[in-house]
């Protein structure tokens, strides 16, 4: 398995107020057009499981999920 970090885009549904950015691991919380929460920053596997348990647990909807490799520009 590849042990490289990914940098990741969570959309949620719905508009978390920006206080639960330090909730998420260290990933950028941003308010996006829409009734959308986007969760973005660098994690690995790992982390990035729990912050996907952390969504079910609080019973959020994931909208989408991007993968890119961490320091790649699109």
């Amino acid at each position: 398995m590849d042990d490289e970090d990914y940098a990741y885009e969570l959309t949620i549904q719905g508009q978390l107020d920006p206080r639960w950015e330090t909730w998420f691991d260290g990933m950028k919380l941003s308010v996006a057009t829409g009734d959308f929460t986007i969760l973005t920053g660098v994690v690995d596997q790992v982390t990035l499981r729990g912050l996907l348990n952390k969504l079910w647990d609080l019973n959020l909807t994931l909208v989408s999920v991007k993968r890119r490799k961490a320091g790649v520009i699109e």
